[in-house]
């Protein structure tokens, strides 16, 4: 049985090869938190990035793939978005929807109906839906995210109206963000868990497997890693 307070520690990696593999959210969510540290984001970002991974997940969407795909695209450079004229941007490239997320989130709380936040083209933005779901969570307002030409909506429940996935999971030339009023229903999946492609998680499994401390004497005598023993 996985260790739930990090099930990629004891949950072998799946064989590669076609097909799916089905995993828990607390399985996506610590794999995704280990894939996004590998990829060369600091601790706290890759707390979120399996959070925003797991979150997607529950709500039916494919957290893990448009997770995969950020690092993919992003691995090893994580540059922070920056404010210019007012319009978030990303030096050398698009921004990561995982740091632009979470800056949003600093500022979200310094907005009132009929401001904006807008921001510079950005990786899948799918991965933004999570954050502005906390936010709208926190301040107790529907959030609005626009880009091309759609409208998608979350409730301080959850997600509520989205354009097709196609939209959200490619790269987006320009979006931005308000206070809106809206309404809907929350969708959630009725599940525990999602099937994923299962090269896309053994690919998820590599970037996490840089995680790891590599045995030595030191790594040893300071009791890192497992060392000879194993009680699994």
């Amino acid at each position: 049985m996985a260790n739930e307070s990090d099930p990629t520690i004891q949950s072998p990696l799946p064989p590669t090869g076609p097909g799916a593999v089905t995993v828990s959210f607390s399985e996506i969510d610590a794999m995704g938190r280990k894939a996004a540290r590998g990829a060369g984001y600091a601790w706290g970002l890759a707390e979120e990035a399996g959070r925003a991974a797991r979150w997607l997940s529950a709500h039916g969407l494919p957290g893990v793939v448009a997770l995969a795909r950020v690092l993919r695209e992003s691995d090893g450079r994580t540059g922070a978005p920056r404010l210019e004229a007012g319009v978030w941007q990303a030096s050398g490239g698009a921004l990561c929807p995982i740091q632009l997320g979470a800056a949003l989130s600093d500022y979200a709380g310094g907005l009132v109906p009929g401001m904006r936040e807008e921001a510079g083209a950005v990786r899948v933005p799918l991965l933004l839906l999570p954050f502005l779901a906390w936010s709208a969570q926190a301040l107790r307002v529907h959030m609005s995210l626009d880009l091309e030409g759609e409208r998608v909506f979350v409730s301080p429940e959850g997600l509520v109206d989205r354009p097709g996935l196609a939209v959200l999971m490619e790269p987006a030339r320009r979006l931005s963000l308000s206070l809106e009023a809206g309404s809907g229903e929350v969708r959630i999946a009725d599940r525990s868990g999602e099937q994923v492609p299962r090269a896309v998680w053994v690919e998820l499994g590599l970037l996490a497997a840089r995680t790891y401390v590599p045995a030595s004497d030191a790594s040893r005598l300071s009791g890192a890693g497992a060392g000879t023993l194993d009680n699994d």
